[in-house]
């Protein structure tokens, strides 16, 4: 656990001094610069987890930086856990499967709708306890995600389909976003 959290700051301390250092060189830019803070649920589609894992709860983080009038690029972060289904569970036993993306992204407009494709690493642990004895299974995986919103004013509505790691394998889950836009 203490490795797990060691990482995650690392690596979301990594992702703030890219993105503040991304927003001083994109200055001049036409576009605006945005930190966006949501709240995710995650609805498993893969065969593998589904059955373990069918739902899921988040938290993300994501910089927009502006590259123009309609669009920006993204940097996208987050954690996401998927508990183990109560039906799969027995005393003594609980299992959850964590993920926490680092995905870079073009997010375009059009009106108040926008589609931002999205690929980079995720960082997955696969986490068990049997009569208190504790197992955790870490690996990095290649990740990828199509997402598509609506915006009205400050607070984004969006939808996403996103994969981690090799078919038959993967992670697969469409997610639901509600999240609020800070201008920067």
């Amino acid at each position: 656990m203490k490795n797990f959290t060691k990482r995650f700051v690392q690596i979301s301390i990594v992702f703030f001094l890219f993105f503040f250092f991304s927003i001083h060189l994109s200055y001049a830019q036409q576009g605006n610069n945005q930190l966006v803070v949501g709240a995710d649920l995650g609805i498993t589609t893969s065969e593998y987890f589904q059955s373990q894992y069918p739902t899921g709860f988040g938290l993300g983080l994501k910089g927009l930086i502006g590259v123009g009038q309609t669009g920006q690029v993204s940097i996208t972060s987050g954690f996401h856990r998927f508990i183990l289904e109560s039906s799969n569970q027995i005393s003594g036993f609980s299992s959850s499967y964590d993920l926490v993306p680092l995905m870079l992204g073009y997010r375009a407009y059009f009106n108040h709708f926008f589609v931002e494709p999205q690929i980079g690493a995720s960082f997955n642990t696969d986490r068990t306890v049997i009569d208190g004895f504790k197992a955790n299974e870490s690996m990095t995986e290649l990740s990828w995600a199509l997402e598509a919103g609506y915006v009205l004013n400050r607070v984004e509505f969006s939808a996403r389909f996103q994969n981690t790691g090799p078919v038959p394998f993967n992670m697969a889950f469409i997610g639901l976003r509600a999240a609020y836009r800070i201008s920067l």
